[in-house]
């Protein structure tokens, strides 16, 4: 795998892990109500959960393209489908 693609992981990886949704919305409560010391674990803990399902995600990409690389081209077109419309 190049080194590039790394680089492209995580930069995505940071920007999506402090981006809003349930898990930050989650944490920001927590830490509102019980303060940081007690919701400090809450957020570190939903931070490492979804870099643990990023790296998942990308091994299995990683494999996909390794080992079916025609599966690949397959899922890049019904992609290309879904996000262009039929």
């Amino acid at each position: 795998m190049p080194g590039y693609v790394l680089g492209n992981f995580f930069i995505y990886s940071v920007i999506n892990a402090f981006t809003p949704g349930p898990g930050n919305i989650l944490a920001l409560n927590t830490v509102t109500n019980y303060g940081y010391k007690k919701g400090g674990p809450l957020y570190w803990g939903i931070f490492a959960g979804y870099y643990v399902v990023q790296v998942i995600c990308a091994v299995f990409v990683f494999g996909v393209s390794a080992f079916l690389p025609d599966l690949l081209g397959i899922m890049k077109y019904i992609i290309d489908r879904i996000c262009h419309g039929i």
